[in-house]
């Protein structure tokens, strides 16, 4: 059984990327540097919105694109 996260604003960035390990790809093409960071198990994906001037919605979105994608 594979397990959804279901993504939402207040959504921290090292849960998503946990269970959701494609969506380093979302956060790497957007130049941010959320992967590896120290700060991801408390930082929010509106966080990271407000921290990158990204457009809230289209950052879920693209997240939501990765999740539905294979693994590669």
């Amino acid at each position: 059984m594979m397990v959804v996260l279901q993504l939402d604003p207040q959504s921290k960035v090292s849960e998503t990327l946990r269970v959701h390990p494609q969506t380093a790809r979302v956060f790497v093409e957007l130049r941010t540097d959320c992967v590896g960071c120290i700060a991801a198990r408390f930082c929010s994906l509106r966080d990271v919105a407000l921290t990158y001037n990204l457009d809230l919605e289209e950052l879920l979105s693209e997240l939501q694109t990765a999740i539905r994608s294979p693994i590669s």
